[in-house]
């Protein structure tokens, strides 16, 4: 790679920071480009804006909602990743997180509402696909699309940018990275460790795939009571788990997999990760390090 053919520019966008590294001749015209879908996709999937085909799905008390044929794919990858994952990965448990007090965005005054008889599910029996291209949940159920979305959004954004004619591309959402270099040279990833800021746990090559990392304290911010964002049916995660990243083909399931990591007993979320011929590192409650075998493989 040439340095004159590189653009990165960053923007908070979806509640976090995100970094685009653009290469080809219009790189420059690409990179941006690549912040003005993030920001239409935001718009279309954020719980904190009334308008977004989210929020009118939890608003709608059961009623099928027209959507954008997008919002159709994402909603499709919850309920995949939801049957994938043994039912641990599960955005329907949105009203736990509010009970627990993550209401409000982190970057500004935006409140989540939801409909004052709204439930957390065990399911995802709730959601529908309707043949018309509608989604309709039940009456009492609501949706966060939350991590997944911002996966899916950088794997729609990358293949935004190659068609555009960029011969590379990272595109990093608040830690979930679609990379697609373009040659045998690897991108270097850096692993940050969940409990000491600005640590680096370890680095991986990445040439053409994603990675997504997701830690348990990733909404708690200095004035916030939410410690921990990750719930299961019955509440809060309790696992030792403290911070997950997985390499998979699509940075969409990728953060599906980190949440199932953070979930379920690490040597058990470990084995079905590898089982999938996914990589993954977990960083546990006493600062001790798991990795799949083929993390090693990865691994600078």
């Amino acid at each position: 790679m040439t340095t004159s053919t590189i653009t990165r520019l960053h923007r908070t966008l979806m509640g976090v920071r995100c970094e685009v590294t653009v290469v080809g001749e219009t790189s420059a015209v690409i990179a941006q480009q690549c912040l003005h879908r993030i920001a239409q996709y935001e718009l279309l999937w954020s719980r904190f804006i009334p308008t977004s085909d989210i929020s009118r799905l939890n608003a709608a008390h059961g009623e099928p909602v027209w959507v954008d044929a997008q919002t159709t794919q994402l909603v499709a990858y919850m309920l995949a990743a939801h049957a994938e994952t043994n039912g641990h990965f599960n955005p329907t448990l949105l009203p736990l997180q509010i009970l627990a007090g993550d209401s409000r965005s982190l970057v500004d005054e935006k409140v989540t509402v939801l409909n004052d008889d709204a439930t957390a599910h065990n399911t995802m029996d709730s959601v529908r696909i309707l043949e018309d291209g509608r989604v309709q949940l039940l009456n009492d159920a609501s949706l966060d699309a939350g991590g997944i979305a911002k996966g899916f959004t950088a794997d729609l954004v990358m293949e935004d940018a190659l068609r555009c004619g960029a011969t590379g591309a990272c595109i990093n959402i608040g830690g979930d990275m679609a990379i697609h270099t373009g040659s045998e040279e690897a991108w270097p990833v850096h692993v940050m460790s969940p409990i000491h800021k600005d640590k680096t746990v370890d680095t991986v090559l990445i040439s053409h795939g994603a990675v997504a990392t997701s830690a348990v304290n990733a909404r708690h911010r200095d004035g916030s009571n939410v410690v921990n964002h990750i719930f299961t049916p019955h509440g809060a995660s309790t696992t030792r788990t403290m911070g997950a990243t997985v390499v998979a083909s699509h940075a969409a399931w990728a953060e599906a997999y980190t949440k199932y990591a953070l979930i379920a007993p690490p040597h058990e979320a470990l084995q079905a990760i590898s089982d999938k011929g996914l990589a993954a590192l977990l960083v546990l409650n006493d600062d001790t390090i798991l990795t799949t075998n083929s993390w090693k493989e990865l691994a600078q």
